[in-house]
């Protein structure tokens, strides 16, 4: 396992690709206050649910041709090695993928007893030199910005068949090393039962997504400064 921390990634299209794809992602999200809803989501037809994994959020990239990484955009800190990306270029490897850019979160599972972890454990276990520590970090996956040669990330009312291609390729495990995200399609009106499962087991909270735009809620207990 090596990690560049900054410059990593010295090929300019895909860093500009994933730079204006984090930029946009960024504007799109709203900070929702579990108090507001039922007023934000009352009477919608249909949304999109993910929870919200207390990690680091990375750009994943799998060419066939050379070692599949992670990434942050604009910095270009890049991991290579981790036990989470053999998985998963095995797994697109097994669908006859040759490339493809996704969008998901390296984090620390939850052990029975303890405090959840967040980006502090995760930053630890990346630059400890503990062996093996790295191996626990996990990768759920939660959009697709590039496969197969085709631009996916104006999904143009297409997501749904971009999330059900996640969970052929990974699988829904979250057991398992690399996963699609958890989550699925639910009525604005059991969006705040989501929430409440999703903390009753040990999450940090949910991202509602609109079924059609970019357009994203992030609900949590408190709203922090993040």
């Amino acid at each position: 396992y090596s990690i560049a921390q900054t410059d990593g990634v010295a090929y300019p299209i895909l860093l500009g690709t994933a730079t204006k794809y984090e930029e946009a992602l960024r504007r799109s999200f709203k900070a929702l206050a579990p108090g507001d809803v039922s007023q934000r989501y009352a009477g919608v037809q249909r949304v999109h649910w993910s929870e919200k994994y207390n990690g680091e959020g990375v750009l994943f990239f799998y060419d066939e041709a050379v070692e599949a990484f992670t990434f942050a955009a604009p910095s270009g800190r890049a991991r290579i090695g981790l036990k989470a990306l053999q998985d998963a270029a095995n797994a697109l490897k097994k669908k006859g993928i040759k490339k493809a850019l996704f969008r998901g979160e390296l984090y620390l599972p939850t052990e029975k007893g303890k405090p959840r972890p967040g980006i502090a454990g995760v930053t630890h276990a990346s630059f400890s030199t503990e062996q093996g520590l790295s191996d626990n970090l996990r990768l759920a996956l939660f959009d697709i910005l590039m496969l197969s040669g085709k631009d996916q990330r104006e999904d143009e009312g297409s997501f749904e068949a971009e999330w059900d291609t996640m969970a052929e390729i990974f699988g829904e495990d979250s057991n398992l090393s690399v996963h699609r995200a958890r989550g699925g399609w639910c009525s604005g009106n059991d969006v705040e039962k989501m929430f409440e499962q999703v903390l009753a087991e040990g999450g940090e909270g949910i991202v509602v997504r609109n079924e059609k735009e970019r357009d994203f809620s992030k609900i949590k207990p408190r709203l922090t400064i993040d």
